[in-house]
């Protein structure tokens, strides 16, 4: 029984699986709140599903990059849930999570999700079609050379909220797909929660902190 929480941009979300089942899932599109809907998204999710807090066995986190505050609500919350249970906290790459949600709808050799990071810059990494990684995650202030470096032999889709960005740089460029209405999403975390859960993978609950990718005021990998 495994509680898996997303926070790292504008929908909070919570789902509850048992063996990587969805039982359970609540999400609000409120912005900038949270920190006041966490714990009740928590105990609806809970109660929807008939699960008390006393039968979790894990909880996941999607842990950035994304928002600052986000991140760091989301964490807070589900590494008090750990420590007050005494159980194990997972987490994995809000990235992966929206390549993973994109794969389900269309295929591609290369998935290239992509977060909003403001202006025209933005939170990326490459996963094959195994959803695998291909780059490292890195922050980039997208511009016509990005373009260039994508092979033209390969399908790619840009996916998340930071790939409509791209639309402007496309110029006769045929073999790359946008999906940017996408979102990371709790519902969407039951099999990698399972996984990690089986392989125990776990976060070590004093040190643990979100993946930022870069610190405030830090300027992306091209910003010269």
């Amino acid at each position: 029984m495994i509680l898996c929480v997303e926070t790292s941009q504008d929908i909070c979300s919570v789902a509850l699986f048992n063996q990587g089942q969805l039982l359970s899932s609540k999400e609000s599109t409120e912005k900038n709140s949270h920190n006041k809907l966490i714990t009740l998204l928590i105990q609806e999710t809970l109660t929807e599903a008939a699960v008390s807090v006393s039968q979790l066995q894990a909880a996941m986190l999607s842990a950035g990059p994304g928002s600052y505050t986000g991140l760091r609500v989301g964490s807070s919350a589900l590494k008090g849930l750990c420590y007050g249970l005494q159980i194990p906290l997972m987490s994995m790459p809000s990235l992966q999570l929206i390549a993973y949600q994109a794969s389900l709808e269309q295929e591609a050799d290369i998935y290239i999700p992509m977060i909003d990071a403001r202006r025209m810059e933005v939170f990326e990494q490459q996963y094959d079609n195994n959803l695998l990684p291909v780059t490292a995650p890195r922050a980039y202030i997208l511009d016509e050379k990005y373009i260039s470096t994508l092979e033209v032999e390969k399908k790619y889709i840009a996916c998340g909220n930071g790939a409509i960005k791209l639309t402007d740089l496309l110029g006769n460029s045929r073999n790359i797909n946008i999906m940017s209405d996408y979102f990371p999403m709790a519902r969407f975390m039951g099999k990698f929660a399972l996984e990690k859960f089986n392989q125990k993978q776990f976060e070590n609950l004093a040190y643990f902190e979100p993946f930022y990718l870069k610190s405030f005021g830090e300027k992306a990998a091209n910003d010269i």
